[in-house]
């Protein structure tokens, strides 16, 4: 089950954190991050399947994703996840000029 969700300058997600449980909605206005919440849930996913390059590319690139437009900013993303008694930690940061940091930890819940 996925238990957090932290973005930083991730289309209109300048600094956004949000906690899970087994039931969320998503409530707002049009135009006010809903749909980029899912993306990034999307993009996750996709960066593990198909790998980092495309799915940038599939969303027309560094300046069409990154908060704010043209700007040389650290994109980053950090889910939680939690399976029976382990839960994971999945991060990935990257930049205009494709520096990529990916991180995945795994421990033992308490």
């Amino acid at each position: 089950m996925l238990s957090k969700l932290n973005v930083k300058n991730y289309k209109s997600l300048a600094d956004f954190e949000m906690e899970l449980g087994k039931f969320n909605v998503l409530i707002g206005p049009n135009n006010s991050g809903k749909s980029n919440i899912f993306d990034c849930l999307s993009f996750l996913a996709e960066t593990m399947d198909a790998g980092f390059g495309d799915v940038v590319r599939k969303r027309g690139g560094y300046d069409h994703i990154v908060y704010g437009g043209e700007e040389e900013k650290e994109v980053r993303m950090n889910i939680i996840a939690s399976v029976d008694s382990k839960e994971f930690n999945y991060g990935i940061s990257f930049w205009k000029s494709e520096n990529i940091e990916e991180r995945l930890t795994l421990k033992e819940k308490e």
